[in-house]
């Protein structure tokens, strides 16, 4: 059993660490980054993907962790030939919302179209 003034040295100091481990963490995070930037150059980066895989990744372990994120399931292979991948989600989001909206609209002019 801890005396009342021994918990609150304890409490205090255990404070004390936490706002240091604090401002240790906000050295090394930048919370002032721009998003835009950054969302700018990885849409700049796939753009460009065929260059960054010959010309600029040279470690094998990153390319095979970008093959992994870019095909998650693998790429099929019956023995004579490859067949189609599935891409990972964030690729696919624009086609699934395009395939949908365009499901979503009426064909209409200048009178109401009639549903049988």
């Amino acid at each position: 059993v801890y005396s009342d003034q021994k918990t609150q040295q304890l409490i205090a100091e255990n404070d004390l660490a936490i706002a240091n481990l604090q401002m240790e963490v906000n050295k090394h995070t930048n919370l002032d980054e721009d998003v835009a930037e950054i969302a700018e150059f990885g849409l700049s980066s796939l753009q460009r993907i065929g260059t960054i895989w010959e010309d600029e990744l040279q470690d094998v372990e990153i390319k095979q962790r970008f093959q992994k994120w870019l095909f998650p399931a693998g790429v099929p292979f019956d023995g004579e030939k490859f067949g189609t991948a599935k891409i990972p989600l964030c690729l696919s989001v624009k086609e699934s919302y395009e395939t949908e909206n365009s499901m979503m609209v009426t064909l209409t002019g200048i009178e109401p179209v009639l549903l049988d």
